[in-house]
C-alpha cells in the first residue's frame, strides 16, 4: 500500500514540476509573460482618457492565479493552443475570397464584348468579357486572361469554369483577378464595351 502511495507521489511531483517548467519555456510560457506585461504596463491611452492604473497587488494576484493555472491545467492548455495553431493552419489552407480593389477592372465588372486600352502604353485589344445566348441550355463565351504572360482568351460554353486551366506559356488563366496589360503589365487599363447579349 506505501509503494502505490509513494508512486502517486512521485507522478504528482513530476506532474507539478513539468508545470512549474511550463511557466519557464515553452510555447505556453510566451503566451502567459506577453499577457502579464500588457497588464503590468499602462498605456498612454489610459492616461489620456484619465483612467486609473491597475494596482500592483491586483497585477500580482493576477500573475499568480495565470501560473498556478499552467501548474494545475497545462496538458489542457497545451491541448487548447494546439487546436488553434491546426484551426489558424486549416484557415490559410482554405480558399480566400478574393478582395476586389473597385479601381481595378475585373471580368465580372464587365459585360460583353469590347476593348480593353492600357491608359500606360497605349496599348488596345478586343477581348470577350461574358456574353451568352437565351434558354436553359444557351451558348455563353467567357474570358479570361492569363496571369503570366497577360495573353487574352475566350472559353465557349464555359459551364464547368475554366479557371485554373494553363495558358500555351504554362500560366494560369482566371477570369477571378484583375486585367492587366499583357505588355508593360500595368493594372491602368479601362474597358469600352462595344457590344452585349
Amino acid at each position: 500500500m506505501s509503494n502505490l502511495k509513494y508512486n502517486s507521489m512521485l507522478i504528482l511531483i513530476i506532474y507539478l514540476s513539468i508545470g512549474v517548467f511550463m511557466n519557464i519555456i515553452g510555447p505556453l510560457a510566451k503566451k502567459v509573460n506577453d499577457d502579464i506585461k500588457s497588464v503590468k504596463k499602462h498605456s498612454a491611452e489610459d492616461l489620456l482618457i484619465e483612467k486609473y492604473p491597475v494596482p500592483l497587488w491586483k497585477k500580482i494576484l493576477y500573475e499568480i492565479i495565470w501560473r498556478l493555472l499552467i501548474i494545475l491545467f497545462y496538458p489542457l492548455l497545451y491541448l487548447i493552443i494546439c487546436i488553434d495553431y491546426f484551426q489558424i493552419k486549416n484557415q490559410k489552407k482554405a480558399p480566400v475570397e478574393l478582395y476586389k480593389d473597385d479601381n481595378l477592372l475585373y471580368f465580372d465588372k464587365m459585360g460583353g464584348w469590347g476593348v480593353v486600352y492600357c491608359n500606360n502604353c497605349n496599348y488596345n485589344q478586343e477581348i470577350i468579357s461574358f456574353q451568352h445566348g437565351t434558354g436553359p441550355n444557351s451558348w455563353n463565351n467567357s474570358g479570361f486572361q492569363c496571369q503570366k504572360c497577360g495573353k487574352f482568351h475566350e472559353i465557349e460554353c464555359d459551364m464547368s469554369n475554366s479557371n485554373g486551366k494553363l495558358c500555351e506559356c504554362g500560366g494560369i488563366l482566371s477570369n477571378k483577378l484583375y486585367l492587366f496589360c499583357p505588355i508593360c503589365k500595368t493594372a491602368n487599363i479601362r474597358y469600352m464595351m462595344r457590344y452585349i447579349s
